[in-house]
């Protein structure tokens, strides 16, 4: 006879365990602290077996009857449910470990060593706060063009430049779990053009007239001396801003005229040396002004 809901509940406990059947080898067992626990007694090579499958009412009539029927389905396959309740936790705990945000966060700590400081805050800022809330918690396989499309044109709006960065980063995170086997194609790629940048405006050179009305200016500048020198110093030197900015003294030696930027403040990760300019000779400075 098979069981219900009712008769589940009016059960009470014994002194020893006892059986309520319900059909197709599922039973619920009444044990005599009162746990009522799911049972199914299958034969697998000849040989009898118990699956546990839940608890009441942590596991109801309706539910423990759909998992005897899935266990059977596993059985006819020549597999033990236990066995393969195990692999599909495995397969749970790796798809969590391969969502988009562990993968990426792989990414960022495998290329760290080849950026400066300042382009890996940027990369983990843009990630955290325009990709990781949208699809962070999905398994990379499951992320869409649809989905970069909804992230690229968010950040469009705000910043066109950033875009174009999110775009290459999310990519270089796929092409990162393609080759750890851990997705198959890249959904940046029938993206490509979505985001429009907008064409790059030179500053046109200096001319001659110009660059003397540029040194003078700088001459009369009322600020602070070293903005003053550093004005001087970039123009001179023509290194980057950020490479100017972030100098240090130590990182000068003024005996030998001589400028050593330190590999870690390099995009290119090597040492960058340069020569310090000497004076300015009267006749040039004369020419120029």
């Amino acid at each position: 006879m098979a069981l219900t809901d009712t008769r589940i509940r009016q059960a009470k406990p014994k002194e020893k365990p006892y059986k309520l059947l319900d059909g197709h080898g599922l039973h619920l067992e009444v044990r005599p602290t009162g746990a009522k626990l799911w049972r199914l007694r299958y034969r697998l090579a000849g040989k009898e077996n118990l699956f546990a499958i839940g608890k009441y009412p942590e596991v109801g009539l309706l539910e423990a009857r759909n998992e005897r029927d899935a266990a059977k389905s596993v059985i006819k396959n020549g597999v033990h449910p236990s066995h393969q309740r195990k692999l599909d936790q495995i397969r749970q705990s790796n798809a969590h470990a391969n969502t988009f945000e562990a993968v990426a966060l792989e990414w960022v700590e495998r290329n760290a060593g080849e950026w400066t400081q300042r382009t890996r805050i940027q990369r983990e800022r843009l990630l955290e706060s325009d990709v990781f809330p949208v699809i962070g918690s999905l398994p990379i396989s499951q992320v869409s063009p649809a989905h970069v499309l909804d992230i690229l044109k968010r950040v469009e709006k705000r910043a066109p430049t950033m875009a174009v960065i999110a775009t290459q980063s999310i990519s270089a995170i796929f092409r990162h779990a393609i080759v750890t086997l851990r997705a198959e194609s890249d959904p940046t790629a029938p993206l490509r053009g979505a985001i429009k940048t907008k064409p790059v405006k030179h500053h046109k050179p200096l001319t001659e007239r110009q660059l003397g009305q540029f040194l003078r200016s700088v001459e009369d500048y009322p600020g602070q001396f070293g903005s003053k020198t550093a004005l001087k110093l970039m123009f001179l030197t023509l290194v980057r801003s950020v490479e100017l900015i972030q100098a240090r003294w130590q990182e000068f030696d003024l005996e030998k005229a001589l400028w050593t930027i330190p590999a870690e403040r390099m995009k290119g990760r090597e040492a960058h040396r340069v020569p310090l300019p000497q004076p300015i000779p009267d006749d040039l400075e004369q020419k120029i002004q």
